[in-house]
């Protein structure tokens, strides 16, 4: 007595007419692996099993096939293959695939080769490669395919690579923008504010008179001294040049002097000079002990390069193309470049970004009024106050 035949479920074409041919595909594999199970090695066998097994969707077209296509099991299975075939054009479908905005090139890559398995390709790499060219979004590696004539393989590592740029190019911007926030100040905003037409003053933030420079308000004895005065950097009246919002491109690196009372102020009243008497803060700098005069006229921190020098770990300095002048100088300071690092002062603790400048030893290392009040050295309110403890020593 025969053994009985386990239950395989049959083809069913009429369920998605569209996907006959995928579905069949997978039915047929399955249907393989049965007999090779069973261990049927029998031509007619097999090809007896598959009718049956196929049931009555496969037994009427299989009825209908002349003789030749039935004739043995390999006959009989490119028959259906072909009856099968979906009315869709599988390569149309990959011919309107494009990379989406949430995939990487190789998740693209895999979307078409599963496509292009559907496909009666005689080369798959050559058409998935051309796809990839078509359909990719970076029109600079597109531009490089066709330019270079790469292979499959070729293309695939320059879009890792091209992937793998852009990536750390967008992480090291936001540092950067991260960097650039925390160092954005109050006083900086007064330079970025329109170049004054009139002598009327507004109160900024800071304090700082917009067309002298001087603690806002002026007293009502003592009127703006900027009034009727012509501006030696744009020309135009009713504030000085050392706020002019018109010298772009320019820091102004100015140390404020014992001459604040001075009627003319906002002229040549700041140096770079090492005087006694001004005040000066220890602050620890890439984790070493830094001698800085507080500079509240200083739009940047400078340190010299005998500082420099003295580092036993040094920064690793950026070119800078920004021009610093002493004020009232027209000769630039020779600036070496740039770095930004720890910048420590009792608790306070921040990243401030210092300009290494060649000058002689009577220069001195300078901290702006910005990061100066970000380390609690001074406090801008209706007037500048500066702590006593950096006037020790100071002869009034």
């Amino acid at each position: 007595m025969a053994n009985a035949l386990p239950n395989f479920p049959p083809f069913r074409i009429r369920e998605d007419e569209l996907s006959a041919g995928k579905r069949w595909r997978k039915w047929f594999q399955k249907f393989e692996n049965l007999i090779t199970a069973l261990d049927i090695t029998n031509e007619d066998r097999k090809k007896a099993l598959l009718i049956h097994y196929g049931g009555d969707e496969i037994f009427d077209p299989v009825d209908t096939f002349p003789e030749e296509k039935k004739n043995t099991y390999e006959a009989l299975k490119t028959a259906l293959e072909t009856n099968f075939t979906p009315r869709v054009n599988e390569s149309f479908k990959l011919r309107k695939m494009k990379q989406l905005a949430t995939e990487n090139v190789d998740q693209f890559h895999v979307r078409l080769r599963t496509q292009a398995a559907l496909c009666s390709f005689t080369d798959v790499d050559r058409e998935i490669l051309a796809q990839l060219i078509e359909g990719v979004n970076s029109s600079k590696l597109r531009k490089k395919a066709l330019r270079d004539r790469l292979t499959l393989t070729q293309f695939l590592s320059e879009a890792r690579n091209e992937e793998l740029t852009e990536a750390q190019t967008r992480e090291i911007e936001r540092t950067d923008q991260a960097c650039a926030i925390n160092n954005k100040t109050k006083s900086v905003k007064v330079h970025k504010q329109p170049a004054p037409t009139t002598v009327k003053t507004k109160q900024d933030h800071s304090g700082v008179c917009r067309n002298c420079g001087g603690i806002y308000p002026h007293p009502q004895s003592k009127p703006c001294p900027a009034r009727g005065k012509i501006c030696a950097a744009c020309k135009k009246p009713n504030h000085f040049a050392r706020v002019c919002r018109s010298k772009l491109k320019t820091e102004n690196v100015r140390q404020l002097e014992d001459n604040r009372h001075n009627e003319s102020f906002g002229e040549d009243v700041f140096s770079m000079k090492s005087n006694k008497g001004v005040p000066t803060a220890t602050i620890k700098l890439n984790n070493e002990t830094v001698s800085c005069v507080v500079d509240t006229g200083a739009s940047v921190n400078i340190i010299t390069k005998q500082t420099f020098d003295r580092f036993r770990k040094k920064p690793v300095l950026s070119p800078s193309s920004t021009a610093i002048f002493s004020y009232n100088s027209d000769q630039k300071l020779s600036v070496l470049g740039c770095f930004t690092t720890n910048t420590t002062h009792k608790e306070n603790k921040i990243f401030a970004k210092f300009y290494v400048v060649d000058g002689n030893r009577s220069c001195s290392n300078l901290l702006s009024g910005a990061t100066s009040e970000k380390l609690g050295l001074i406090k801008f309110l209706n007037q500048t106050k500066v702590p006593a403890e950096l006037y020790r020593g100071f002869k009034t």
